[in-house]
């Protein structure tokens, strides 16, 4: 345990560890006058322990279940992380608590306050469960907190397959609030950020690849409620646009391209019916195929199938829209209120009066007018995030 309450005042077991002063003092009093912070203890007599071998901490003088015994038991492998983490932080300005109950029964590794906001930080490691994780995003979202992992890694490698990392770390590219994984090294001297670029391909199908981004723990910030590394937010955008510019149609003759094959086999499948009637002689057309898919005789039907694909595309997203809000309009209003917060999170747009949007505005109208403004990956990251299945 890293807290305990002396005289009033609460200590932190690594700083009594470098102060030899205020060590002597604390061992004069330990298994006396320390007491354990968790208010619903039964035994709160805590002694402080520092050897050579084990770092500094608090125990109790007795055996004890409590919520913060029962903490320390299952962490105590993280103790070293957990501080030199809160340190990186504090170092930064940040007001950052350790190791505090700010859910039932449950302590949080850290806790940032920032605009009147609590945001939780987990440290996990391979040994995290599927379990754990969902009750504990389950709990945090119930109570509106924002909840930020940190994976411990024994090398940070960039992460290129997805599907061969552990649960914590496929869980948080997947199903964490940007889509981010945030691990950091055993030294805590360095950490890496990943993040999934996505994009449609030229067969509207959608595709992924991972960007990832290695740098000094000193650059660890809380960026929008999340945790980053300082500038990663605007170097992902630049190479997402890039990612996306370098497949996705950007004018009329790139989308010719990507349809040429479906205009070929339009061509010899229907060659009698469809351009016999444009006065082009049989012989011609079988013996120069291939040539004429690209001349002007065909650019009606270009033009023809390029418009009918942009219809279905339009009619594809506004029939998600309008299902999505559908499924928007069933939940609970305090699960709107949270799928709206999200919602106008990830928009990154910081007032909506140029859409007339209000807080008086119902939350069903505040809803659809920001997810028809956010691009398609982030509306299928809503959808995925709250269950809104279409």
């Amino acid at each position: 345990m890293e807290r305990a309450i002396l005289n009033g005042e609460e200590i932190l077991a690594s700083e009594v560890a470098h102060n030899y002063y205020l060590e002597e003092k604390v061992r004069r009093v330990s298994g006396k006058e320390l007491i354990c912070p968790d208010e619903e203890c039964e035994e709160p007599i805590l002694v402080y322990k520092h050897g050579e071998k084990r770092r500094a901490h608090f125990a109790h003088k007795v055996n004890c279940s409590c919520d913060y015994a029962r903490f320390d038991r299952n962490n105590e492998h993280l103790r070293s992380i957990r501080y030199k983490i809160y340190r990186l932080l504090k170092e930064k300005g940040y007001i950052v608590k350790i190791e505090q109950k700010i859910l039932p029964h449950h302590y949080t590794h850290l806790v940032i306050e920032e605009s009147n906001k609590i945001v939780a930080i987990e440290i996990g490691t391979k040994d995290t469960s599927e379990k754990v994780i969902h009750d504990l995003y389950s709990e945090y979202s119930a109570n509106n907190i924002e909840l930020n992992w940190i994976v411990v890694s024994d090398y940070l490698m960039p992460v290129k397959n997805e599907e061969n990392l552990y649960w914590v770390k496929r869980w948080n590219l997947n199903r964490s609030d940007f889509h981010d994984l945030i691990e950091i090294n055993l030294e805590c001297s360095e950490l890496s950020q990943s993040r999934m670029l996505t994009r449609f391909n030229g067969e509207g199908e959608l595709e992924s690849k991972i960007y990832c981004e290695k740098a000094k723990s000193s650059e660890l910030i809380l960026y929008n409620g999340s945790l980053a590394i300082e500038g990663f937010e605007n170097r992902y955008n630049q190479k997402l646009d890039s990612y996306r510019r370098s497949k996705m149609p950007t004018d009329y003759n790139n989308s010719i391209k990507n349809i040429n094959k479906d205009i070929n086999t339009d061509i010899k499948t229907n060659i009698n019916v469809n351009y016999l009637a444009k006065g082009v002689e049989k012989r011609n057309i079988g013996q120069n195929i291939d040539n004429l898919i690209n001349k002007s005789i065909f650019e009606d039907d270009i033009n023809e199938i390029f418009e009918q694909r942009k219809r279905q595309n339009d009619q594809s997203r506004t029939e998600k829209v309008n299902k999505t809000v559908q499924f928007f309009n069933k939940r609970s209003t305090d699960e709107q209120e949270r799928i709206l917060e999200f919602t106008k999170k990830i928009s990154m747009i910081e007032t909506f009066s140029f859409k007339e949007i209000t807080n008086e505005t119902p939350l069903n109208v505040q809803f659809e007018t920001i997810f028809r403004l956010l691009p398609e990956d982030d509306k299928d990251r809503v959808i995925s995030k709250y269950h809104l299945f279409f």
